[in-house]
């Protein structure tokens, strides 16, 4: 009996050892989630009406929705175009195959993510011509004001940590508004190296508060292409 219990101890013990250590994952049993996976998402709650996947949601309902879907790890797609700024909504979409169909139905570009970082005019990869490009103004505080910066089309920021900004600080975090020019197709993600949750700011979109769109100090990596 007193051997059983040793055996029974042993196997315990070891079994915890490898799962800490994460060794079990190798043989198909999941290992310790890193820490980024119970940190909570940044995201605000809206202040404006919804369209989630095509279905309208006001704003209290969309907020403990996208709690759920945040808990799931659904990756959430913000899409802000000329429309939805003038009827004062905001597009959400739970997949890039949503978001794409959305796209075609309503005659934008879709973009080829696979191309952010490389100097494109469209998802076709073309350098851009030296002339004027359309640019994406980003702004320290509400209404456009405070300190700020230009990007132009065809080029982006993949850590807003390396573009210093105020007293000695830096651009992570730190924007509040920004306006897409005609023709600027704005990409902004939650996280540095395009990770994360995605706003899109489809031109010409003035977006003076992001606060009510639940993206207040929250972009930390951008890319913006041009469309004509």
């Amino acid at each position: 009996m007193c051997k059983t219990k040793f055996l029974l101890f042993s196997i315990l013990l070891v079994s915890a050892i490898l799962t800490t250590s994460g060794l079990f994952s190798g043989f198909g049993f999941p290992g310790p989630l890193p820490a980024s996976a119970a940190e909570p998402s940044k995201l605000g709650p809206v202040q404006v009406p919804v369209i989630l996947d095509g279905v309208r949601h006001e704003p209290q309902a969309y907020n403990r929705l996208k709690d759920n879907l945040i808990a799931q790890g659904i990756p959430l797609r913000y899409l802000l175009t000329p429309e939805a700024r003038k009827q004062g909504h905001i597009y959400v979409f739970t997949s890039a195959g949503k978001e794409k169909e959305f796209l075609i139905k309503n005659g934008f570009q879709v973009v080829d993510l696979s191309t952010v970082g490389k100097p494109s005019k469209s998802s076709g990869g073309q350098v851009l011509p030296a002339v004027y490009t359309p640019v994406t103004i980003y702004a320290e505080h509400i209404n456009l004001t405070g300190a700020h910066f230009w990007q132009n089309a065809g080029s982006g920021i993949a850590d807003l940590r390396t573009k210093p900004c105020c007293n000695g600080g830096n651009w992570n975090d730190r924007i509040s508004s920004l306006l897409a020019e005609s023709g600027a197709y704005s990409y902004n993600w939650e996280h540095i190296n395009y990770q994360g949750y995605l706003l899109t700011a489809m031109g010409y979109v003035d977006v003076p508060d992001l606060r009510i769109y639940g993206w207040n100090d929250l972009i930390s990596s951008l890319w913006i292409y041009w469309f004509i």
